[in-house]
């Protein structure tokens, strides 16, 4: 009887009080800080699993979602030699913001699959590949949310453990009405901003129905009143945490210029040089 006591005290698998959010000791801050102490506070491992899969869910691109994560980018290229690696992204990463960011943006690679994968197998073989090689810190993605399925989840949370690579994959708000393997879930939208975006940018049927929006939005720049600079204000709740409930709402601020200038800081311009 007492041996088998010690087996299920010893075993991985069992759940402590201990373990959750807010009573995680110092040593037990494994994770990968976010650049937001609350939100530390909140997170099992104080911080983004540094080898398992993340999940962001948000209907458009360019709210935010980038400056969310950049500072754990920046920690990580400072720390690591290995590369940080996106793949098919809806737009071009904006190099002089990313290395204003703090991201070292000779350890970024840049994946693309082309049109040629139109049954997304490419774009997955590649996501696999990256975290399972060992090469990467991080590796983001922007999946094509239509063939998606559970088990290519669960293979990528195996992969990024494999690779200890901090996974984060890119999805709709509707993604969260399916099960992830995703040890952290993620939903962030727009809180007193309007945004630039209209319905046409969100992510259904892939990233190419986003660029007709976004470029409508770059042509009504000039049409438009500039609007104080101040924080991007957005809402943040947790859909699911390991060893802890999830929180809705949760008022989060980024650091940015005008609505549009939010939009467009780590993004580039479709079909502009970068400057």
């Amino acid at each position: 009887m007492t041996s088998n006591l010690q087996q299920l005290l010893s075993s991985a698998e069992l759940w402590r009080a201990r373990d959750l959010p807010g009573h995680a000791r110092e040593a037990q801050s494994t994770g990968l800080p976010t650049g937001f102490d609350w939100l530390d506070r909140l997170l099992p491992g104080q911080g983004w699993p540094r080898a398992a899969l993340s999940e962001i869910l948000c209907d458009s691109a360019g709210i935010g979602e980038l400056g969310l994560v950049a500072p754990g980018l920046a920690r990580l290229s400072r720390e690591q030699a290995r590369w940080i690696a996106w793949i098919n992204p809806p737009f071009m990463p904006h190099a002089p913001a990313l290395a204003a960011a703090g991201i070292e943006v000779g350890k970024v690679l840049l994946i693309r699959t082309g049109e040629a994968d139109s049954s997304g197998q490419d774009a997955l073989w590649a996501l696999e590949q990256a975290l399972e090689s060992g090469a990467c810190s991080a590796v983001l993605a922007w999946p094509d949310e239509h063939r998606l399925r559970t088990p290519d989840l669960r293979r990528i949370h195996l992969r990024a453990q494999h690779g200890g690579t901090w996974a984060v994959l890119f999805r709709p708000g509707l993604a969260s009405r399916n099960p992830s393997a995703a040890e952290l879930r993620l939903r962030i939208r727009a809180a007193d901003i309007e945004s630039n975006v209209d319905s046409g940018s969100q992510f259904e049927g892939g990233t190419s129905s986003l660029r007709p929006s976004f470029e409508a939005a770059l042509g009504a720049r000039a049409s438009r009143p500039r609007m104080e600079a101040g924080p991007r204000r957005l809402l943040l709740s947790i859909l699911k945490r390991r060893g802890g409930w999830g929180m809705d709402d949760l008022p989060l601020e980024l650091e940015a210029g005008d609505d549009l200038e939010a939009l467009l800081r780590l993004w580039r311009c479709p079909g502009r040089a970068a400057s």
